[in-house]
């Protein structure tokens, strides 16, 4: 990206870095199904529940937003927590 050093501040900067890294691209999508599918709760620093929980709902929500919705959420959901507690 070509940008003149007085546009790399300021609110529309902060737009557009924001636009690229919330990109619903294939890969984007494809990271994020791949992540979700092996999400631990256990790889989290002290275990935190309320965080993992916070993870996995702005998962879903982008899964959503992308209209890339999965449809074995349920089942994804459920092996991640079954992989953590069982």
């Amino acid at each position: 990206m070509n940008i003149q050093d007085v546009e790399k501040r300021g609110p529309l900067f902060f737009k557009v870095i924001m636009h690229i890294n919330t990109s619903n691209t294939g890969e984007a999508i494809r990271t994020l199904t791949s992540n979700l599918s092996t999400f631990n709760v256990t790889s989290m620093q002290g275990e935190n529940i309320s965080e993992a929980v916070s993870q996995l709902r702005r998962a879903y929500q982008q899964l959503v937003i992308s209209e890339n919705f999965l449809n074995d959420i349920s089942d994804c959901l459920i092996n991640v927590f079954h992989n953590t507690f069982g």
